[in-house]
């Protein structure tokens, strides 16, 4: 299986999305769950260091075997999909005096210390960077009277942007860089030697909520491909049909893994729609906002 040719199918669409995000435009629905989730879940396993951090988590969890890397990359992107999704999506917008830098991984840890979560953050540009921060449950949707959109907010609040550069640099487990050559250098002292295991698996919620959440991505895809009314929309009805398989197929999809150990008593159902919004939930009982064990990186 080459995961090379998965990342292609939506990153043709990306440069399109990643503007919409810096110019503060609508996002369509399709586009936010086709090309930016994907690309968010992605970081978490694409990069050249995933093996090694999988790995040492298998060993730190006491397992021995090796794992065949793909499959471990595929079940992973397909676990992360619903909790990046249900994520707070917040979109920091720069002062021009303080570009961002970035890092190889295109992503680092974050403590929000004005909404008390805990996250991560993934520079778009020099003035623009993506926040997610984990919450179980969410409206992730909204229908504005002729198509869905998906809901992320932005802040061009007064921030402390040197920590948040300090805190990319130091996440770097090869190098940094960005738009002026002296703020590199003034970060470039923030690089260190970094645990391969800490902070990418931050996420706070246990292997079998993953489990029974893990395809509600795809149920909200299918279900919203045909950009239906809410008076129309059946997202109950989605999965199993020819009509999802269709609607899956229509766009970026990754290869699915069917697991044989689901938790029956974990049921509840992830997705509600009401209104003219979606809701996403993770957990039987949603916690409060801040209430979580994720990434301990401090910026702000």
């Amino acid at each position: 299986m080459d995961m090379d040719s998965y990342w292609q199918k939506y990153e043709t669409e990306l440069p399109r999305a990643l503007n919409l995000l810096a110019e503060e435009a609508a996002v369509p629905l399709w586009i936010w769950l086709r090309v930016l989730v994907p690309h968010v879940a992605a970081t978490f396993v694409r990069g050249r260091e995933f093996l090694k951090r999988y790995t040492n988590r298998l060993k730190n969890m006491g397992y021995t075997h090796y794992v065949n890397p793909v499959g471990a990359m595929t079940m992973e992107l397909q676990r992360r999909l619903a909790p990046v999704a249900g994520s707070r999506w917040i979109v920091f917008h720069a002062s021009p005096s303080m570009p961002f830098v970035n890092n190889d991984l295109g992503m680092c840890g974050l403590f929000d210390l004005r909404i008390q979560q805990r996250g991560w953050i993934y520079p778009i540009d020099s003035f623009t960077a993506l926040g997610i921060f984990p919450v179980d449950r969410r409206r992730v949707a909204r229908w504005d009277g002729s198509t869905w959109t998906a809901i992320i907010e932005h802040t061009h609040d007064s921030y402390n942007f040197g920590g948040m550069n300090q805190n990319i640099a130091s996440w770097a487990s090869e190098f940094i860089f960005g738009r002026a050559g002296q703020l590199v250098e003034r970060f470039a002292g923030g690089l260190r030697d970094r645990s391969t295991t800490d902070g990418m698996f931050g996420w706070p919620f246990s292997s079998k909520e993953l489990r029974f959440t893990e395809f509600s991505w795809h149920r909200l895809t299918a279900a919203t491909h045909a950009d239906p009314q809410p008076s129309d929309l059946r997202i109950e009805e989605v999965m199993g049909s020819a009509e999802a398989a269709q609607a899956l197929a229509a766009g970026w999809v990754p290869p699915m893994i069917f697991p044989v150990n689901q938790t029956p008593d974990l049921e509840f159902e992830s997705l509600e729609a009401t209104g003219n919004t979606i809701s996403l939930q993770l957990t039987r009982a949603p916690r409060r906002w801040g209430d979580y064990s994720g990434p301990q990186s401090v910026a702000g």
